[in-house]
Parts: C-alpha cells; sequence; structure tokens
C-alpha cells in the first residue's frame, strides 16, 4: 500500500509532459479562433462587396423609373453581377429588386404588376445574397457563410429636362396629334398652323412664335381619346397648354456625354438577295443583321432583325413597303450627314436602346450623330407607317418629320429628342412620353440617394 501511494505522489509530481497534454486541449480552440479570424475576415469581405452591389444596383435601377418591370430588374441585376458577380440570381430578380414608395423614412413596397412603370413609386430596393465557404471553420463543422444585404434608393429630387428639344423650329400643322401629356418641348421657334391640330403638352416653351393660326386652348373636358390617336377621330382640336415666350429654351445637354462614344466606320456589311447576290435593295428577305458597319440599304416587304449591339450607318436607310424591323438594346450611329433613316408605305419599326449599355451600345442612346457635326444631316422621316422608338434620338443638325399617317395605334415611344427642326405634319398621330435615363441624362437633372 505504500508502494501504490509513494508511485501515485511521484506521478502526479513529474511534471513532464505537461505542455503536451496541455497544447492538445487548446489546439481545437487555437484553431476555432484562428478560422473564426481567417474566415470572419473572407466574410466580412464578401458582406462589403455584396453592400457595394446592392448600392449600385438599387441607384442605377432607380434612375431609370418609371420602366418596366422587367427592364428595373434587367439594370439591378446586370449593375450586382457586375460589382459582386453572383450576387443577384436570374431566378430571384423577382423577389430581390421591388419597387415601392419611400416616404417619411419608410420603404413600402409595391409587389403589383407594373409598380416600376406606377409615377407613384419612387425608389427600388436591391437584396444581394452570397454563399462564402469556409477553411477552417469546417474543422468545428461551419462549412459557409450565409452573406445577404440590402439597399434602398430613391429620387430626392428630380428636375424635368425637356422631353423634346428643336434647335430650330417645332411645327405643328393641319390635323396632326401630339399626346404627352407629362413632357416639355422646348424650341427656338414655334409654329402652330391650322385649328384641327391637336397638342396636350406638359409645356411648350418657345423663344418665339413664328405663327399660331387660329389656336384654341384645351378646358378640361377637353381629352384625347383612344379613337383619336388610332384614327384621328373625335379629337379636342385644341392646345394645351397654349406656347410661350416666357421661359428659356434649355441648351444641349448630351454633346459632352456622346462624344466619347463616336467611331470611325469599318469595313461594310455587305448584304446578299435570296439569290445569293450582294445588293443594296432587298425585297421579301428575312435577315437577322449583327453590328457593324452599313452603308445605303433599302429593304422591302422583309422582316429585319438587328441584334443588340451598335450600328455604323454609312448611308440612307429605306425602310419601306411593309417592311417589319425590329431591334432590342440597339444603337444606330449616323455617321456622316448623308446617313439617314426614312419609314415609309405601311412599314414598321420597333427599336429600343440598351439602358445598360450592354453589347457595345452606347447606354440610353438609340439614334445619335457625332456631337461636332456641321452643317445640315438628311433629315429623319416617317411617312405612312407604324413605329415604337425607345431611347434618347440624338440628331441635333436634321429635321425629324412625322408625315400622314406616320402613327403609333394603341402604343407609345418612350424618347428624349434632339433635333434641328420637329415637324409633325397633317394625318399624323403621335403619343410618347419622356425616356428617362440616368445613364443619359445630364448630371444634376435627378438627385437619389441611398436610404437604406
Amino acid at each position: 500500500m505504500r508502494k501504490y501511494l509513494r508511485l501515485t505522489a511521484q506521478f502526479f509530481a513529474d511534471a513532464r509532459g505537461t505542455g503536451s497534454v496541455f497544447a492538445i486541449c487548446i489546439l481545437p480552440m487555437f484553431l476555432a479562433l484562428t478560422g473564426l479570424a481567417m474566415d470572419g475576415g473572407m466574410a466580412f469581405t464578401a458582406r462589403a462587396q455584396s453592400q457595394a452591389a446592392a448600392d449600385a444596383a438599387s441607384l442605377a435601377a432607380t434612375a431609370i423609373l418609371p420602366n418596366d418591370d422587367a427592364q428595373v430588374r434587367l439594370v439591378a441585376y446586370n449593375y450586382a453581377n457586375a460589382n459582386f458577380d453572383g450576387s443577384v440570381l436570374d431566378t430571384n430578380k423577382t423577389a430581390d429588386v421591388v419597387c415601392g414608395k419611400y416616404d417619411a423614412g419608410a420603404f413600402t413596397a409595391d409587389t403589383t404588376t407594373g409598380a416600376c412603370n406606377n409615377t407613384n413609386n419612387n425608389a427600388v430596393r436591391v437584396i444581394t445574397r452570397k454563399t462564402v465557404g469556409t477553411t477552417f471553420l469546417q474543422l468545428i463543422g461551419m462549412k459557409q457563410w450565409n452573406v445577404a444585404t440590402d439597399a434602398i434608393a430613391t429620387i430626392t429630387n428630380k428636375t424635368n429636362s425637356p422631353c423634346v428639344l428643336a434647335k430650330g423650329e417645332f411645327l405643328v400643322n393641319g390635323t396632326a396629334v401630339v399626346s404627352s401629356p407629362s413632357c416639355e418641348f422646348d424650341a427656338l421657334k414655334g409654329g402652330f398652323n391650322g385649328p384641327a391640330a391637336t397638342i396636350q403638352a406638359k409645356k411648350l416653351c418657345n423663344n418665339s412664335i413664328e405663327y399660331a393660326n387660329n389656336l384654341k386652348q384645351c378646358t378640361a373636358a377637353d381629352v384625347i381619346s383612344t379613337a383619336c390617336l388610332q384614327t384621328g377621330t373625335g379629337c379636342p382640336k385644341c392646345y394645351s397648354p397654349l406656347p410661350t415666350t416666357d421661359c428659356t429654351v434649355a441648351k444641349d445637354p448630351y454633346a459632352a456625354i456622346l462624344s466619347k462614344y463616336v467611331k470611325t466606320p469599318g469595313t461594310e456589311t455587305q448584304l446578299r438577295d435570296n439569290n445569293g447576290n450582294v445588293s443594296q435593295s432587298l425585297s421579301n428577305v428575312t435577315r437577322v443583321l449583327d453590328p457593324g458597319t452599313y452603308g445605303a440599304e433599302t429593304f422591302s416587304n422583309s422582316t429585319i432583325t438587328l441584334n443588340p449591339g451598335f450600328y455604323i450607318i454609312d448611308g440612307p436607310w429605306y425602310i419601306t413597303d411593309n417592311t417589319k424591323l425590329v431591334g432590342t438594346g440597339v444603337t444606330l450611329y449616323f455617321s456622316n450627314s448623308g446617313a439617314a433613316f426614312h419609314l415609309q408605305n405601311n412599314a414598321s419599326a420597333e427599336l429600343s436602346a440598351s439602358d445598360d449599355g450592354s453589347n457595345g451600345a452606347v447606354p440610353g442612346t438609340l439614334m445619335f450623330e457625332n456631337p461636332a457635326s456641321v452643317g445640315t444631316g438628311q433629315a429623319i422621316t416617317l411617312d405612312h407607317a407604324d413605329h415604337v422608338f425607345s431611347g434618347l434620338i440624338y440628331l441635333p443638325t436634321r429635321d425629324f418629320t412625322l408625315n400622314s399617317g406616320a402613327q403609333l395605334y394603341n402604343k407609345q415611344d418612350q424618347i428624349t429628342l434632339v433635333v434641328n427642326n420637329l415637324r409633325v405634319n397633317s394625318g399624323s398621330l403621335w403619343s410618347f412620353k419622356d425616356y428617362d435615363s440616368q445613364l443619359i441624362n445630364p448630371t444634376g437633372s435627378i438627385k437619389m440617394a441611398l436610404v437604406h
């Protein structure tokens, strides 16, 4: 018994190996703390990136309000993933990009269809999500961090730049109908000829009125009906408001922005007819065109689709005789004074700009010319044809003319227009609203703030 007690006392008195036992005991804690420091640092970095992506996406999406739900979500999706890849999934766009109203420090989501096109809504909330794998923390069973951040951006102050800026004259003739009650028209001179015309705008600002024959001011009872816009019948034949000269015509806000997008024409793309022959006059064809340089072209009785991107138009384009021209996310650059666009004889064109500038297109810009151009470029004419345009049309050296039969039926342009002279002639029916995009609007035209 004494021997046993002596051996026991010697065991507890012997300090050899204590360090190893201690190290074994604290090793899991050490690894956990190291993992927390390293993997936690990665998670904090990911969260910062995710927040930056949410901030950028919400600001970009808010900048284009009001707009189609799908377009707002697409802009948010592109901006979020450009800042932090995979932070907004295509399958989650509807849930993670929500339009609504920000007021008195609170955001109220609007989940109804068309919410982003509702002018009462002034904000967009974007949620970004990311799964971040761990390294050391896997030793204690923690395999990943789930990072989620959100941002809300709202319009704090929005000044209304004109929808239409005519550096020369804004002319309305005969029985023409112009319906754009939310837009301001600015022109150096105004010409309003004929008591049968109908104009409804937010403001008609002219430095001078060249002529104004038999103008009648609209009353509350004078409404532009669907029948008026579709067929020209039952129109109120009045002006609202009456043109005024007690205003300052806006200066060109886009020249500096668009100068950096000017390009030199490349080798012209050669198009071929149905027999395989190179031709600049195609009839009865179906073609899908890719971005590039194109010379003078005539399309008749054809279906032409423009893939998204930047098109250099180096000669006049004639879209005629029942031809259908469509293109989404496109920019048409008129490279010289002879380049032009003529839509006529029951042809139709549905063309829209790229809001985010993808595929080489200019953000928010449907048609433009070199801002340094001088002289007079060939006119853009819309004759007896159906058209729907969306985007900035910047052609300050060219006239833009709508002739009899130029109409939208039950559709609506969404444009900002800068031209030389704007002529809306008898028999044309034109309805549109402003194409309002921060991507092409001058600094200061819209102010936004992150509020969450």
